[in-house]
């Protein structure tokens, strides 16, 4: 309802601010029970400073979604892209 709508547009607002900003993008992929915790998705962010998106998640952990609905955050995983070859065409 109403109130679903309200928590949904609020982590939106956050995600499409860092979005236009260019420091996150956010990747989401359904993984059905993906470790024995059964964690049952995963989100990429994708940036160029780690400071931008680590300070994404420390505001998405603020939202009314994730104070309140979400038991169990993790695990983290930090990479970094060491190299990149030519983008094959579509």
């Amino acid at each position: 309802g109403h109130e679903q709508a309200t928590i949904l547009k609020e982590h939106a607002q956050i995600g499409f601010a860092y979005g236009t900003a260019g420091l996150a993008s956010d990747v989401r992929l359904a993984c059905h029970g993906l470790d024995a915790e059964d964690n049952d998705f995963l989100i990429g962010l994708v940036g160029k400073e780690l400071h931008a998106l680590s300070h994404l998640v420390q505001t998405m952990r603020h939202t009314k979604q994730t104070s309140e609905f979400i038991q169990n955050m993790g695990p983290f995983f930090v990479g970094r892209v060491v190299a990149r070859g030519p983008v094959a065409a579509r």
